[in-house]
């Protein structure tokens, strides 16, 4: 079953998302973009995450995943459907164990990596190496 307005992706093939992108292209700009969101711990499970438009939006770590306070977040569900800031606080908790984080839009090509994978939402997936 998909989620309204979001496809189910099929294993291997890369679907078409709103304005002719792929989520392959997708899973990288999501990735650039949570590079350059700063996050900053503000207590107790919660997260200020500051894009780069100079904008502050609140994540907050629940048991059931992360919730964050921006726009997208007003109207879908960043546990199945992480924006940016919440997947820059998932990249924040790689960092801080020493593991640097990459995002994919197949589990193949997750596997690929032969590293420790992880579904972080509805045809994403995350990645985890070492930093050096």
């Amino acid at each position: 079953m998909a989620l309204a307005g979001y496809p189910l992706m099929t294993a291997g093939r890369s679907f078409q998302l709103e304005g002719g992108a792929t989520m392959k292209r997708h899973a990288k700009l999501l990735q650039t973009k949570v590079k350059v969101c700063k996050v900053h711990p503000a207590g107790r499970g919660h997260f200020e995450v500051v894009s780069p438009s100079g904008s502050t939006y609140v994540v907050v770590d629940t048991a059931s995943g992360l919730i964050c306070t921006c726009d997208w977040a007003a109207y879908h569900d960043t546990r199945s459907r992480p924006c940016s800031h919440a997947l820059a606080v998932e990249r924040w908790f790689s960092e801080a164990h020493g593991r640097l984080a990459s995002f994919w839009s197949t589990p193949e090509d997750a596997a690929r990596q032969h590293r420790r994978t992880r579904r972080v939402g509805t045809g994403l997936w995350m990645t985890e190496r070492l930093a050096r």
